[in-house]
C-alpha cells in the first residue's frame, strides 16, 4: 500500500546523549520514550539507533542481553557471550518498528553489531559479530501512547563488567 500523503522522509522524535553506565546485573533501562498514539498509523515506521560499548574484564566469559520493547511486547532481543578482555568492544543497536498495514499490527527488524576486542577505539576490526532478528507477530494498539525502551541485562554484577550507552536516536519514517 502506498501512502497517498507521504510525510518528510525522517523526523527525529528523541535524541539522548546522556551516557548511561551499567555494572549491575539489571535489567537497566538505557533509553525510553513515550510514542504518541497515532505516530505509527498504518504505514509509518520508527527507527532506534544506539551507540554503546561493552567491557568484560572479569576474567571469565560474560553475557549481555539487549531487549527493545514497544508497549508490553519485546520487539527485539539479542544476547551475546563475550570473552574476557581489558579492551572495550563497540556496540551498535539498530531497530526498526514498522506499521504492518493496520494500527494493531507491526513488524520489527533489529540488529546488534558487536565489534571485536578494542573496537571501541575507533578502529574497525574484522571479528565483529551481527545479531539479527525479525519479529512479525507484534499486535500493539498504536492509536494510544506506548513506551518504546531499550534495556540491558548483564550476567553478573561486577565493576569490571560494564555496558555504556552514549547516544540514542529515535526517528519516525
Amino acid at each position: 500500500v502506498l501512502d497517498p500523503n507521504p510525510q518528510p522522509l525522517e523526523q527525529v522524535l528523541a535524541r539522548d546523549v546522556t551516557t548511561t553506565t551499567q555494572a549491575a546485573a539489571g535489567p537497566t533501562t538505557h533509553f525510553t520514550y513515550s510514542v504518541e498514539g497515532g505516530t505509527l498509523g498504518t504505514l509509518s515506521a520508527l527507527r532506534l539507533t544506539i551507540v554503546a560499548d561493552f567491557l568484560n574484564n572479569t576474567g571469565v566469559d560474560r553475557t549481555f542481553t539487549i531487549d527493545v520493547l514497544y508497549g508490553a511486547t519485546t520487539i527485539f532481543q539479542a544476547a551475546q557471550v563475550n570473552t574476557a578482555n581489558a579492551a572495550r568492544r563497540a556496540i551498535r543497536v539498530d531497530v526498526i518498528l514498522g506499521a504492518n498495514g493496520a494500527t494493531n499490527a507491526q513488524i520489527a527488524s533489529g540488529q546488534v553489531t558487536v565489534g571485536g576486542v578494542n573496537s571501541a577505539s575507533g578502529v574497525a576490526v574484522v571479528t565483529a559479530q551481527d545479531l539479527t532478528a525479525v519479529n512479525n507477530t507484534i499486535a500493539e494498539d498504536s492509536t494510544t501512547a506506548k513506551t518504546l525502551l531499550m534495556q540491558v541485562t548483564l550476567s553478573a554484577t561486577d565493576a569490571n563488567l560494564v555496558f555504556r550507552t552514549f547516544t540514542a536516536t529515535l526517528e519516525v519514517m
